[in-house]
């Protein structure tokens, strides 16, 4: 990897990671309020991008360009 791709894999991170805590908020939101803690945890639990269908997702977006 070079020093490029490196400053760009951080970006990306970054990018990432504040669109999943707004990703979290907007699903936690939908529960109520008193129940915040119990679904921030269960989502907790459950996240991780390789039980997800990602790939899917990326052949389709990588398809379009």
């Amino acid at each position: 990897m070079t020093e490029e791709e490196a400053i760009k894999l951080v970006e990306v991170n970054t990018k990432f990671w504040n669109a999943l805590g707004k990703l979290a908020a907007e699903h936690i939101a939908m529960m109520p309020e008193r129940l915040e803690i119990e679904t921030a945890m269960s989502l907790q639990d459950s996240c991780s991008i390789f039980s997800t269908r990602y790939d899917e997702h990326l052949q389709k977006l990588r398809a379009v360009k």
